[in-house]
């Protein structure tokens, strides 16, 4: 459940959120997701401000396990959508197996425009 309250924040970089909203938002209980929050609080993975009578939570920035959860979450979600692309796998396993060898260059990482990007290309 940590995963889903961290990939929350991974896709709102910028945004604080009550407990009641990530609670709503992932689809657990409340009570479930406040011993989660707290657990993560403890750990100094989230950061909560109190505000009045609610409890605002966002990822500490500061500390190398957030960066960490982030990087894992940007790898299974390429490692997801190379799954459903078998051409863009392939495309990529050949440029990481040809490259190396043949040039100084290291693929670092590949952008995609259209209809693949987008995941509606298909055979006709």
């Amino acid at each position: 459940m940590i995963e889903k309250i961290l990939r929350l924040f991974y896709d709102n970089l910028y945004a604080q959120f009550t407990i009641n909203e990530i609670a709503h938002k992932i689809g657990i209980s409340y009570s479930y997701v406040h011993r989660q929050i707290e657990e993560l609080k403890n750990k100094d993975i989230l950061v909560i401000e109190q505000r009045s009578n609610r409890k605002y939570c966002r990822p500490n920035y500061k500390n190398p396990e957030v960066k960490t959860s982030f990087v894992k979450i940007s790898n299974q979600i390429a490692d997801d959508f190379l799954k459903k692309r078998d051409k863009i796998f392939f495309l990529v396993g050949k440029l990481l197996s040809v490259l190396p060898k043949k040039t100084d260059f290291n693929l670092l990482s590949i952008v995609l425009f259209g209809s693949l990007a987008k995941g509606t290309d298909f055979k006709k």
